[in-house]
């Protein structure tokens, strides 16, 4: 995972609230490895975190397939502090009022929304 980087989603997966995605063709992080990579991202909304209004976490960031990156158990969302694998879920807020985009057109993971990364709580 470089900064900058590009995913294609090939699972948008609402009820589980997860996507299974894959670098994009022609993406420095998969120049960089010939093989395709697949990651895993949960998400969940924050309750009483303003302005933060939702999370994620690379549950899986270098699964050799699709099916394994599945597989990955679920990120811990009682825990938005420590349940991405230690680590804080990345906390998200709105830099503008623009309307998000229908989540069926979303091509790319850094085209979700318009947002501002929080590494930290």
């Amino acid at each position: 995972m470089l900064p900058r980087s590009r995913y294609q989603i090939v699972e948008w997966n609402t009820d589980s609230q997860f996507i299974i995605a894959r670098t994009a063709a022609g993406d420095t992080a998969q120049s960089a490895n010939t093989a395709t990579i697949w990651l895993r991202i949960d998400w969940m909304e924050f309750q009483n975190m303003e302005p933060y209004t939702w999370g994620f976490c690379f549950t899986a960031w270098e699964a050799p397939s699709a099916e394994a990156a599945r597989a990955t158990p679920s990120a811990d969302r009682t825990a938005p502090r420590t349940g991405c694998g230690g680590y804080p879920f990345s906390r998200m807020r709105r830099t503008d009022q623009q309307q998000p985009p229908d989540p069926a057109q979303v091509t790319a993971l850094g085209s979700l929304l318009p947002v501002e990364r929080k590494p930290q709580f």
